[in-house]
């Protein structure tokens, strides 16, 4: 009897469809990023960006810094979108490569074109000048590591590395919103309700990890009392935007401006 033949696509083929789906959707934002004038929290970043801090009235500050350099480079309009359209190709492909681990290439391709077609992903969190792009890219990194830690039972060497990987990885995370914290309270509860990965709790290597994240994103709260005043500087700055030679504005965001 003839046995069916595996109709799995291959590593490489699956890498290849993964990356024209990432380039096909990224030129999809770029052409929505181009078309759409810049929303309400996207002109706030903007303005608040302009003066670089270790904190923001509302957010850790990564999307900020982001937001701060890339207007810098391409002016404050809509191509301050580039870097987080860039960040979440990189998101795409980290799903791609966390599903893929964990249910097989198939089923890497389908998330990573349903992560893309969902419009919340489609284009705020995967175009916009918000802290979820970065948040985004931390978490599936996160995952990532974490998955090859738990799954793949790694030496020791290897399991210092990829628990520090996903200390930086949560350290970013951090860095861009508080919601992070969440992902965070799963991972612990899962350690605690896994018979096979308790035994963490007795290894030093989380703890570390835990150390780094904290130091990272510490960086963000230790700013919070010093920054209150976010708001009267974006309304200070935003009556000044015209004179700063900034590009085309949008406007939607000069309706932002004129209430607030």
């Amino acid at each position: 009897m003839i046995a069916a033949p595996d109709r799995a696509p291959s590593p490489d083929a699956s890498a290849r469809t993964a990356l024209a789906l990432i380039g096909a959707f990224a030129l999809a934002r770029l052409a929505l990023a181009a078309t759409l004038g810049l929303g309400v929290d996207e002109a706030y970043t903007i303005v608040v960006s302009r003066r670089l801090d270790l904190s923001y009235f509302d957010h850790p500050p990564l999307h900020q810094w982001i937001a701060h350099y890339a207007a810098l480079a391409f002016g404050e309009g809509a191509a301050t979108r580039l870097p987080f359209v860039a960040l979440f190709a990189a998101t795409g492909w980290l799903t791609f490569a966390l599903t893929r681990r964990l249910f097989g290439a198939r089923a890497g391709l389908v998330a990573l074109f349903a992560l893309n077609v969902s419009p919340f992903f489609l284009a705020s969190a995967g175009a916009f000048v918000v802290p979820d792009g970065p948040l985004l890219l931390a978490l599936a990194g996160a995952a990532l590591v974490l998955a090859e830690l738990f799954f793949d039972e790694p030496d020791s060497r290897a399991a210092w590395r990829l628990w520090l990987a996903a200390g930086a990885w949560l350290g970013l995370a951090g860095l861009s919103k508080y919601s992070a914290a969440l992902f965070v309270v799963g991972l612990v509860a899962f350690v605690a309700l896994s018979p096979r990965q308790r035994h963490w709790f007795a290894h030093p290597a989380p703890y570390l990890a835990a150390l780094l994240a904290w130091r990272w994103s510490r960086r963000s709260s230790s700013g919070i009392g010093a920054t209150a005043g976010s708001r009267s500087r974006f309304r200070a700055s935003a009556a000044q935007w015209p004179a700063r030679g900034a590009p085309r504005r949008s406007r939607r965001c000069s309706s932002a401006r004129s209430h607030s």
